[in-house]
């Protein structure tokens, strides 16, 4: 797990240069269980690769039954119309889940969407699956404000 999460980190910044700190971005947002009855928060930092294709990292915490998880993730990006797109994401990372006694390498998948408001700036709304191999699964609805490093 270490060592996907750090592979994870060192991509980021091998691509991060100053040179391409407008494919480099952040994200803060919301996040709610399946049941949308617990509340949490989520960052995530991400570099697009090219057109289509981005890395990310991101970490969850939700505050009623101390669920947490730490992944990275491949992201496939499909343009709908030019200030939105709609995205697919697969990932492995780590989930720990006080209320089902889970803490466990998990394989991670997700589907969303983004909506620019400008260069910079934009809303997304993600649904994200973690799958543990202790058993029984978390899936997360994420909303956030997503911002690019030096624009677009």
């Amino acid at each position: 797990m270490k060592r996907v999460l750090a592979a994870t980190a060192l991509a980021v910044a091998m691509v991060a240069t100053p040179a391409a700190a407008q494919s480099t971005y952040g994200a803060l947002g919301v996040t709610f269980d399946d049941g949308v009855t617990d509340l949490g928060a989520t960052g995530r930092i991400g570099h697009d690769l090219n057109s289509v294709a981005s890395i990310e990292a991101d970490a969850t915490y939700l505050f009623g039954p101390e669920v947490g998880t730490i992944a990275g993730f491949v992201k496939g990006r499909v343009p709908v119309t030019p200030r939105i797109t709609l995205h697919g994401r697969l990932g492995y990372g780590f989930v720990r889940n006080g209320e089902f006694d889970i803490d466990d390498d998990a394989f991670a998948y997700g589907l969303g969407a983004e909506a620019a408001l400008s260069a910079r700036n934009a809303v997304r709304i993600d649904w994200t699956k973690f799958d543990a191999g202790g058993g029984g699964s978390d899936g997360l609805l994420t909303l956030s404000y997503s911002w690019r490093f030096g624009g677009r």
